[in-house]
């Protein structure tokens, strides 16, 4: 079978669906340990995603880290000045934060690759698929129509905006919902949950199961031996 191309580099990609456990794995237990040494949890989350190769991902979410929690800090301290509190809710910002690094490593048609293999409803999957396109998708037209208006040297007004952007963009969004489904018929699809295969599958690979596998020991680690976690 032919090596899906976004799938060459298996050291930042990681089976959808273990990549999406992983990443609530992280923001649970960035939520659960917050209040006490919040920081030692996230800390080996950051090794982890060194050691498998996802630092290009880790540095473009590091700045968001730092600008929101350090915001966050600011206000909760000017606010009380407890530092515990305050570093408690930069801890779960940078949870949230970290949670989405194995998600943007996350293809929306390896993901439904792997709900097939499962079996799951179609009509869920495809609704799923749908959803994860439809914001990059509507960020892309956006910027066409953006460049579109720089090219006219276009002044900003709210009449001009209105004329200019929103009628644009409301007929580009019927435009792509019937090319959806006219694509949706011409390809047999139907609510019944046949068996279906994929051109291509999505392979399961062993660093795909030790990344799970550390995750998942750093987050019950961290409910162990953190003083501050109750779970009851």
């Amino acid at each position: 079978m032919e090596a899906n191309p976004k799938r060459e580099n298996r050291e930042s990609k990681i089976y959808p669906l273990l990549s999406l456990l992983c990443s609530i794995l992280i923001f649970v237990g960035a939520l659960l340990t917050a209040k006490e040494d919040g920081w030692i949890f996230l800390s080996a989350v950051v090794v982890i995603f060194l050691l498998f190769g996802m630092w290009r991902k880790l540095l473009f979410i590091i700045p968001f880290i730092v600008v929101f929690g350090g915001i966050y800090f600011g206000l909760a301290y000017l606010l009380e000045p407890d530092l515990a509190n305050a570093l408690s809710g930069v801890w779960r910002i940078g949870g949230l934060c970290l949670a989405i690094v194995p998600s943007l490593y996350l293809y929306p048609e390896d993901l439904i690759r792997s709900l097939n293999a499962m079996h799951f409803p179609r009509m869920a999957s495809l609704g799923l698929l749908i959803t994860l396109r439809f914001f990059p998708l509507l960020n892309s037209e956006r910027k066409r129509i953006k460049e579109a208006m720089r090219s006219r040297a276009m002044p900003f007004s709210l009449k001009g905006f209105y004329r200019s952007t929103i009628i644009p963009f409301a007929v580009r969004l019927v435009h792509l919902s019937d090319a959806l489904s006219l694509s949706i018929e011409t390809k047999g699809f139907s609510k019944e949950n046949k068996n279906v295969t994929s051109f291509r599958s999505v392979p399961f690979y062993v660093k795909d199961a030790l990344f799970f596998v550390l995750i998942t020991a750093s987050f019950v680690c961290s409910l162990i031996f953190c003083p501050g976690v109750n779970l009851f």
